[in-house]
This record gives C-alpha cells, sequence and structure tokens, in this order.
C-alpha cells in the first residue's frame, strides 16, 4: 500500500546547496496530484520555515506557507512546554531571531544553552556556553548532525559543535530534532495523520532513517546525500532508491517494500 503521509528531509534530499537534486520538482508533482500529504522536515536550524519555503519555490517547488517543520519550530515548543523563557544560544542570527520573535529572552545569565547551527561561533561563545552548563544550566541540542551537505563536499553542523561541549562538561545534551520520535509526533499531528500511513524520506542513516525506526514508520533512504551505495546499513530500511524521483515507481511497484540491508 502506497502511504498517503510524507515527511521529507531537505538538505541532501531535495537539494545540495543551491543545487535541486534532479526529479526532487517531479516527486513533489507526484505528491500532490495524487494528494498525498506532505511536510518538509529539516534538522538545519539556520533559517526560518519561511525562508526554506522561499527556497523551495526558488528551486521550482512549488508549496504552502505550513510546507515546512524545523528543528527550531521543535524547539520552541519544548521551551514553552517546559516554560523555559530564557536562553543563552549558540546559532545563527536567523535562529536568535526566531527564538526572540517567540519570546524567549537572551541571555549571558540563563539558566538554559541551546546549541544549534552556528556560522557565527566563536571561542568566547562557545566557553561561555561551557561555564554555564558548569553551573548546572539545561543542555538542548536542536539536532545532532555532525555534517552538513554542501555542493563539492561537507560543511560542520551542529553536532560538531555539540560533540565539543558534550565532551568538556561530561554531559549530554536533550536533542529535539531528528532522529528524536517526538519530531515525527509533532509533524504527524500537524497533518491530522498516524505513523501507520507514513514515510520519512531521507539522504541519513543516523538521524532521518533512525527517527523513522524509532517512530515506527516505513522509511525510504535516498543516496543523493550522505549515505552512498557502498554504506552498510545498521539497520533494515523499507525502501532504498538513488534519488527521490525515483521513490514514486519503487512506491507503486512495492518493489521496495521489504526491508534492505546494507
Amino acid at each position: 500500500m502506497v502511504p498517503n503521509c510524507y515527511l521529507i528531509d531537505l538538505d541532501g534530499t531535495i537539494w545540495i546547496g543551491e543545487r535541486l537534486i534532479p526529479g526532487a520538482d517531479r516527486f513533489v508533482a507526484w505528491l500532490t496530484a495524487s494528494k498525498k500529504r506532505f511536510r518538509f522536515i529539516t534538522n538545519n536550524s539556520s533559517s526560518s520555515a519561511s525562508a526554506y519555503v522561499s527556497k523551495l519555490r526558488r528551486l521550482g517547488i512549488v508549496c504552502q506557507e505550513d510546507a515546512v517543520f524545523t528543528s527550531t519550530e521543535a524547539t520552541l515548543r519544548y521551551l514553552r512546554d517546559k516554560e523555559i523563557e530564557s536562553v543563552f544560544p549558540l546559532g545563527t542570527p536567523s535562529f536568535v531571531d526566531q527564538l526572540v520573535n517567540a519570546g524567549v529572552t537572551i541571555s549571558d545569565a540563563a539558566n538554559c544553552v541551546v546549541v544549534a547551527f552556528d556560522k557565527t561561533l566563536t571561542y568566547e561563545k562557545a566557553d561561555h556556553a561551557f561555564q554555564l552548563l558548569q553551573s548546572g544550566a539545561e543542555f538542548i541540542a536542536t539536532h545532532p548532525d555532525v555534517l552538513c551537505p554542501i555542493e563539492g563536499g561537507y560543511s560542520l553542523d551542529c553536532g560538531a559543535i555539540l560533540a565539543m561541549l558534550e565532551s568538556a562538561s561530561g554531559r549530554k545534551a536533550k536533542v529535539l530534532g531528528k532522529p528524536n520520535a517526538e519530531f515525527v509526533r509533532l509533524a504527524l499531528e500537524e497533518m491530522d495523520a498516524s505513523p501507520s500511513e507514513a514515510v520519512i524520506v531521507g539522504d541519513r542513516v543516523y538521524t532521518d532513517m533512525r527517527m523513522g525506526i524509532n517512530s515506527g514508520i516505513k522509511t525510504a533512504l535516498v543516496l543523493s546525500g550522505e549515505t552512498k551505495k557502498t554504506d552498510t546499513l545498521p539497520f533494515a530500511v523499507n525502501y532504498i532508491v538513488r534519488d527521490i524521483g525515483q521513490l514514486p515507481q519503487a512506491l507503486e511497484s512495492d518493489s521496495g517494500a521489504a526491508p534492505h540491508q546494507g
């Protein structure tokens, strides 16, 4: 049975840098024509959901304003649920602006450190976060991705910053984006969908596919990003395709329904 609901990664699955991955636009057109529900979900906290929607449209994918669900939104929900009003963030100016616009106070004396993808990271910022963690501040991370795919290779991502702080402090952060099953629950909640009708599509085994396993939803691995055909998978996934443009055929023929082990 072809799933009715799709959670679709962006970096490495829909695009790499400013280049649309071949077939991505056809896949979204297939979703729309088939009246499938979908959300683009991303761990990348460097930009707002509206900025990602604008990028999708710029690359030729027409979608609604609510089409993207980010790790930043998951982080904001967590902060609201825990009634955390003040944080010290490691993140891009866009990420910090999103926190402020949601009513979160940014403070050097906060009792909560939030680690995100931070292109503006300095030694002073990292060391101040460490000092707060040593004093017992809550420790949160938007996502665990170590690398971010870019044209021609990779750049350091949130997980690399997180590893430094976890190593120095001896503490583990609460990770709110993929592979946290709560991320799936929140995204499906927005679409009024259940896990039984959903599939996660992505290029990373340790975030995208792991989240599918953690959440009990089907998994579709694309080989257009971080994971390569020669990699050995630590667990079985439902579908493996070269790129997202091949996925409709695999789904409709059910040729990939039997779990694949790398």
